[in-house]
């Protein structure tokens, strides 16, 4: 055996534990009568299989037992200058990791030295005194470890269920047989591998070139041996993960939902801790939710704390809703401006122009994996990265809010020159939203609100639909119509639940969302005379908080602004109200109404404004139905198609149409 100051390979170490364990067995056959073996194998067949491995010679018991002691203190004596030089040799781990003592350790070394050599069973059955046991036995391993009867007895401890060998799932044992397990024994022999039965339910996540977050190391200092996180798509969590514990190369990455549906969910939620235990990673767990709908979900709690108690692995578990479970949470944002442009230049490279990453980094609050994807379509496709930056933002299809795609402009919508103004400002203050909160760090000045929040209040008509709809095409930014008809729900708390709903699907999207008629939502709370007053009130309440929390553009639209709750409206970033359109003003939405292949023939717009005293909304309706009438006479518009159409829109919404106001054209 080797003199030398330390160990420079896993192999090394493996090596001379094998060479100890042969002076060990070289003892324990020197004790052994040969009549007692006789009957299947000779101890001169034992000692040449002896001679063959190592070379171990017979020799007096009392040379042995100097040789044993000498090669035991070489080992240590290297172990632990190898652990003074910081080495992480699997087999240097087995004394910290698994908190094994030396005769656990001689153990493991004796089961891998059956497996790693053959020949090793022909020591073994000998020893076993039976031909057909080729495997160390429970007996024969306390045979190894033990002196005399005594420390045999006490070291019988080694084999129960609660001891480091069989709760680590070091060792299994079958009929008196014991071995390694197959993932243990790979993970000496370092075959970087998972265990086969939770390989369909876990992955490895590898850390890879990644640009590291230190805003989330700094933000996120205080960790818990379990927490929960909420936010973003899931890679940017395994990403942050790796932001928060740079010393680690992977992460193993399971599926709770697969888990928990397995019938040996305690056995594979085992496995899944032993595989970050022996990768000194974390436990990451997607679909957390499952776990609060489980109905075993104490006991199961009570489990994975235990895991944990043992301090060498820290979980993570993300879902959309973490229930009762105590946990400490963290919210993963997105990343900040700069870093986004970090992200888009380390793929682009030279293929994108500054301006232009500098352009996309501002205008949508991307992931690394988003932009990883996003470059990926666009090198594929040939779209242009606007398109396919929405397209990748868009939220799943729900019930309970409906895709607008923005096609108006600026100049389309008529209001007094005041009050557009003040919409482009607040469309300029979307657009600066992240450079202001992160570049400039508000955010530090607003507790680490993100959103903006905006009512616009006024009469049907007035162009409040359709100015959300120009601030978010000016802004490249899809456009989501809560459908409050939906959302409403007579049974209690099912209200909150599609609110929730709603919230989470358009988070991180960078989208509007736009509440129609918000007043049936966020109508005003009152005094509690009744149980479903009570619950309303709770609902307005959680709708001001979710609106708070939430991090992207919220328009609230309401024909009275007196009809909302007055904590609404003190808590929101901008109030705009839309007045009734003036004559002049309604003289420029009928000469913006009609699209220019519209043949017409003498359309009195001056007329129309002073008599048709209705908002753009209705002047919409009135000229959609017009040019029907129109195509159906000799596909020309005429002013009678105009009064006709008026007529209609007035008897719609029982306004009284006198033909004398509209004469002569009636």
């Amino acid at each position: 055996m080797s003199n030398l100051t330390m160990y420079e390979s896993n192999y090394q170490c493996v090596r001379d534990h094998l060479q100890y364990i042969n002076l060990v067995l070289a003892k324990l056959l020197l004790t052994r009568e040969e009549s007692s073996k006789g009957l299947y194998i000779s101890q001169e067949e034992v000692w040449n299989v002896m001679d063959n491995i190592e070379k171990v010679v017979e020799c007096e018991n009392t040379q042995l037992i100097s040789s044993i002691d000498e090669a035991y203190s070489i080992i240590q004596s290297r172990i632990q200058a190898s652990l003074r030089k910081g080495c992480n040799f699997p087999f240097l781990k087995l004394y910290s990791l698994f908190e094994l003592d030396e005769d656990e350790i001689f153990i493991v070394s004796l089961l891998l030295a059956g497996h790693t050599n053959p020949k090793y069973k022909t020591v073994f059955a000998y020893l076993n005194n039976d031909l057909n046991q080729k495997f160390a036995t429970v007996e024969l391993l306390l045979d190894a470890v033990s002196h005399n009867h005594e420390e045999r007895f006490r070291k019988q401890c080694y084999f129960r269920r609660s001891a480091p060998l069989l709760s680590h799932r070091v060792i299994q044992i079958q009929d008196e047989c014991v071995s390694l397990t197959d993932r243990f024994k790979d993970w000496l022999c370092e075959v970087d591998c998972v265990e086969k039965d939770i390989e369909n339910i876990v992955e490895i996540h590898k850390r890879g070139d990644d640009l590291h977050n230190a805003r989330a190391m700094q933000i996120f200092a205080d960790k818990t041996a379990m927490t929960w996180l909420t936010g973003i798509d899931t890679n940017e969590k395994i990403r942050w993960i790796h932001c928060q514990h740079p010393q680690i190369e992977e992460i193993v990455v399971g599926d709770l939902d697969a888990i928990l549906s397995h019938k040996d969910l305690y056995d594979v939620l085992d496995l899944a801790f032993r595989e970050a235990l022996l990768r000194e990673s974390c436990l990451f767990f997607r679909n957390g939710s499952t776990l609060h709908e489980h109905p075993q979900s104490s006991m199961i709690l009570r489990f994975i704390e235990k895991k944990l108690r043992t301090g060498k692995c820290q979980l993570y578990v993300c879902g959309e809703n973490r229930g009762s479970f105590g946990m400490q949470s963290h919210h993963v944002a997105m990343p900040p401006l700069e870093e986004r442009k970090q992200i888009w230049m380390l793929f682009a490279k030279n293929e994108i122009s500054q301006n232009k990453i500098n352009k996309l980094a501002e205008k949508y609050s991307l992931s690394f994996s988003q932009i990883e994807n996003i470059y990926k379509e666009w090198c594929r496709s040939g779209k242009s990265l606007e398109v396919i930056c929405k397209e990748f933002l868009a939220p799943k299809k729900s019930h309970y809010i409906q895709f607008i795609d923005p096609h108006y402009k600026w100049k389309d919508i008529v209001l007094p020159k005041d009050k557009k103004q003040e919409l482009k400002e607040i469309s300029k203050c979307i657009e600066h939203k992240d450079f202001v909160l992160d570049e400039w760090n508000f955010q530090s000045k607003v507790a680490g609100k993100r959103g903006i929040n905006i009512v616009f209040s006024g009469g049907p008509g007035t162009g409040k639909t359709m100015t959300a709809d120009i601030i978010a095409g000016s802004n490249n930014m899809n456009l989501y119509k809560v459908d409050t008809a939906s959302i409403v729900d007579k049974y209690i708390g099912e209200t909150e639940k599609k609110l929730r709903t709603v919230f989470e699907q358009v988070s991180d999207t960078n989208s509007i969302l736009f509440f129609d008629e918000a007043d049936s939502l966020f109508g005003k709370r009152g005094e509690v005379e009744r149980a479903q007053d009570r619950y309303a009130n709770v609902t307005v309440s959680y709708l001001l908080q979710k609106i708070e929390d939430h991090n992207g553009i919220v328009i609230l639209a309401t024909n009275l602004i007196e009809n909302l709750d007055k904590a609404f409206v003190r808590r929101m970033n901008f109030v705009i109200q839309f007045p009734h359109p003036t004559i002049k003003q309604r003289v420029g939405i009928w000469k913006k109404i009609f699209p220019r292949e519209v043949p017409v023939d003498n359309i009195d717009l001056e007329f129309l404004a002073k008599k048709v005293d209705l908002s753009g909304g209705y002047i919409k309706n009135i000229a959609w139905l017009a040019c029907f009438y129109a195509a159906e006479d000799d596909k020309v518009l005429r002013m009678s198609h105009i009064i006709r159409s008026v007529r209609r829109e007035y008897q719609k919404i029982g306004k009284a149409f006198l033909d004398s106001d509209f004469a002569p054209y009636v």
